[in-house]
């Protein structure tokens, strides 16, 4: 069916025109990791015969709609998540082509790695050690670690991931603990990692 707007009244006699312009639909994605399951808030206008229907796509699957599924709630953890949407008003116009927005982020799993001290010995005899690291993160990667020798993390720095670095232990015989966090891009933090080592 065809809605009309009405372009001008001259002597009682109304000139119509078909309404042909398609809707306009815009998203509020920032561009920025995302660390828990969210949502893009689709928004549409048309000033004409007004928006019949607001459609999208997650990752090409399948077609949705916005009255009958609610807004695009993305849930895949990925760098490059897609959102496919277009809108079609009263008249039949579909807005063409279809908007496309890459590069939605998401990063639900904190990174992992390990720690070994002078390559897992048991006894040290100087308080100067080589810590043996890995750090991991398949989507958002790895940011940076910190190290403690106390495992309270207040004012330890983050600093640029590396396969080994020299670390000083506390002065005193005994056992010691090298404590290590990593941070990936998303800004999720590790649990604490560590190893001992009995200074003698």
């Amino acid at each position: 069916s065809l809605y009309f707007k009405y372009i001008h009244t001259t002597h009682k006699v109304t000139i119509m025109e078909p309404d042909t312009t398609p809707p306009v639909t815009v998203n509020d994605y920032v561009d920025a990791w995302q660390v828990a399951d969210f949502t893009i808030t689709l928004t549409t206008t048309d000033y004409e015969s007004g928006v019949a229907e607001t459609y999208y796509r997650i990752n090409d699957g399948p077609i949705q709609s916005v009255s009958t599924h609610g807004q695009p709630r993305i849930t895949t953890e990925s760098a490059n998540n897609t959102l496919e949407y277009w809108s079609v008003d009263k008249a039949g116009n579909e807005e063409l082509p279809h908007k496309v927005l890459t590069g939605i982020k998401l990063d639900k799993t904190a990174p992992t790695g390990s720690i070994a001290i002078n390559n897992d010995a048991v006894y040290a005899t100087s308080t100067s050690v080589t810590l043996t690291l890995t750090a991991v993160d398949v989507t958002s990667g790895v940011y940076k670690v910190r190290f403690s020798n106390d495992g309270v993390w207040d004012t330890e720095p983050w600093e640029i991931p590396s396969p080994t670095k020299t670390w000083t232990l506390t002065l005193g015989d005994g056992t010691k603990t090298v404590y290590y966090q990593i941070r990936d891009n998303a800004g999720l933090v590790s649990i604490t990692y560590s190893d001992t080592i009995v200074l003698d």
